[in-house]
């Protein structure tokens, strides 16, 4: 049989055996025999999975560390906020995380445990608002109001002169504290912090009462009024076009007040400013538009910025000279989010339904941006219960929220039993199959009953706790790392479990990679015009067809099969080497060294 007609078809189709195995090797399909002369350039080798490396910079750190030991990731600081499902992807950040519960982690390289809250007041209803006014707290109470103690928000007392009714909307401007009612005309405030309600704007049934620049805004329907004194109630400042826009919250840009409001999924946020005589406002005119579907439902100015909380979630935002808001990204939340409070750099919002147990607020840090106008995040204190969290405050130096049909919770003096972060997803760098071998924490010198505990999981698997770092006066885990028992997978998220009077210091996941290694087979082959197959059969050798096949699939770098015995491999030829002996009539007789790249 000529060769020239058996390559008319290739002796095996994808990897299976070539037809005629009397031939030492195939390359796609085609038949070679090895020069047996050149035999100690027949072999093959594994490309080195990590390439060498050198460290130019000024402050060496973990990239220094030779990476044929182990591959370690570390978290040492946190305070970049949650929110990030990667912790080495190239654009993540090594100072952010996936999620927190419990913990604080705002101070640079340390984590620590959040304050509990307690239960001051229960209140069955559905709508709960505070308001500060001097040393007190104020808080609808199903039909009526009540009031803390002078600077104590643990004891409460009713309120009188009410006209009953669910409590619509209830404000503050420092001193004096208004409320409307359901049911019952006008607009009703106790003055100077008093205990006494009575009528201060006698007409209308009003739905929205804020304080926002020394001005009172209210509501009724698509319209928004100012009243300034007591007695009836003056014109109405702007009526929307919509008869089914409602005006939604008031607040404070650096120089305008801003009125949020929505007609079915489509809400605004309007703009007006106190005249320059001091008399009236001018008339609202549009700031910002918020996308399709999503509803402002509060928004609160601070420092000069503004938080705007939507049935999705939180938006920061900046305004310019002539009150013209520019957004930024959502940070979602499960539930709409209806009240903020700024204190110091940070800015606390009601995250209501925070997960199956807890609800709460979650907390913005103003001084961390993580993309534009997008400061960094993360869940804050919390009650064990369910509801929507519709107002806070901030009384005597200590948060106070309240919860629908539950009442009201204040910032306890006393840490929560535990808490937990847990990092993004840890890669390596590499979409392969890593294995890890231990995982070590750091820690201050553990005070009794304190104690980190890691939990591990592989791949969005269920979390399998690793050890507790709990001895007195211990900074590291036992034994400096506790071992995984070679878990093998492509990605892993570590979780800590804090508990007690500590400061977590650093997390550090070590690993070995198992990235599948690439194979250099180099073949020499044996190029004469007449060979010799195995069995002593002579058989012609087609050498200019053959050699250009082979270079043809240099050129074409196609993936073809490689057959050496009962193996075979899918390869690219990478290289040649061409040693001719002597000329012939149609050619030259040589060796053809071949050098492919498995695949």
């Amino acid at each position: 049989m000529a060769l020239g007609t058996s390559l008319a078809a290739p002796y095996f189709a994808g990897i299976s055996s070539v037809a005629d195995s009397r031939w030492d090797v195939a390359i796609g399909g085609h038949g070679f025999m090895i020069d047996m002369d050149m035999i100690d350039q027949f072999g093959r080798q594994t490309v080195p999975m990590i390439r060498q490396q050198s460290d130019t910079s000024d402050k060496p750190g973990e990239a220094s560390l030779n990476p044929a030991g182990l591959w370690r990731r570390a978290q040492e600081s946190w305070h970049r906020g949650a929110g990030q499902s990667w912790l080495d992807k190239p654009d993540s950040d090594p100072h952010r995380f996936n999620t927190s519960k419990g913990v604080d982690p705002w101070t640079r390289y340390g984590v620590t445990l959040l304050p509990a809250t307690s239960n001051v007041r229960v209140d069955s209803s559905d709508d709960q608002f505070l308001a500060l006014a001097s040393d007190r707290v104020y808080a609808s109470d199903n039909l009526n109001i009540v009031v803390s103690n002078v600077n104590d928000a643990t004891a409460w007392n009713a309120c009188s002169g009410e006209p009953g009714g669910r409590v619509n909307s209830l404000t503050s401007d420092g001193t004096n504290v208004y409320a409307s009612f359901f049911g019952n005309v006008g607009i009703w405030r106790a003055a100077a912090g008093g205990t006494v309600f009575s009528m201060w704007v006698t007409t209308n049934q009003w739905a929205l009462l804020r304080y926002a620049k020394g001005r009172l805004l209210a509501s009724i329907d698509n319209s928004i009024y100012n009243p300034t004194a007591a007695g009836a109630s003056p014109a109405a400042l702007y009526t929307h076009p919509n008869a089914d826009w409602r005006w939604t919250d008031v607040g404070e840009g650096p120089n305008h007040i801003l009125l949020a409001g929505a007609a079915g999924d489509r809400s605004q946020i309007y703009k007006t400013a106190v005249k320059a005589d001091g008399t009236a406002l001018d008339i609202p005119t549009v700031a910002a538009t918020l996308p399709d579907g999503e509803v402002a439902r509060s928004i609160t100015g601070y420092l000069g910025f503004v938080v705007i909380g939507t049935d999705k979630g939180v938006r920061f935002a900046q305004s310019d000279a002539n009150g013209n808001l520019t957004l930024g990204s959502l940070i979602p939340t499960a539930a709409g989010v209806y009240c903020a409070e700024g204190q110091d750099r940070f800015v606390w919002f009601g995250w209501t339904n925070y997960d199956a147990t807890s609800t709460g607020l979650g907390r913005l840090d103003l001084s961390e941006f993580t993309a534009p106008l997008t400061p960094a995040y993360a869940s804050d204190i919390m009650a064990t219960t369910q509801g929507s969290i519709r107002s806070v405050v901030t009384f005597n130096g200590r948060l106070v929220f309240a919860v629908t049909g539950v009442g009201t919770y204040l910032e306890s003096l006393t840490k929560v039993a535990s808490g937990t972060v847990t990092s993004g997803r840890i890669t390596y760098g590499l979409p392969d199959t890593k294995t890890v071998i231990d995982v070590d924490v750091r820690h201050d010198p553990l005070p009794a009953a304190a104690a980190v505990t890691l939990q591990l999981a592989t791949d969005a698997g269920t979390a399998v706790t690793l050890g507790t770092s709990d001895l007195d006066g211990s900074s590291v885990s036992p034994a400096d790392a506790f071992t995984v028992n070679q878990t093998r997978g492509t990605f892993f998220e570590v979780t800590a479990t804090l508990a007690g009077a500590l400061t977590l210091r650093r997390v550090t996941l070590r690993a070995d990679p198992s990235a599948d290694r690439t194979t250099i087979y180099q073949v020499p082959l044996l190029f004469h015009e007449n060979v010799l197959l195995r069995g002593d059969v002579e058989q012609f050798f087609d050498v200019d067809t053959e050699f250009a096949y082979l270079t043809g699939l240099l050129d074409t770098r196609q993936v073809v099969a490689y057959q050496e015995a009962d193996a075979t491999r899918l390869v690219v030829v990478e290289d040649y080497t061409w040693r001719p002996y002597e000329r012939t009539d149609r050619f030259w007789s040589g060796t053809y060294i071949v050098k492919m790249k498995g695949v």
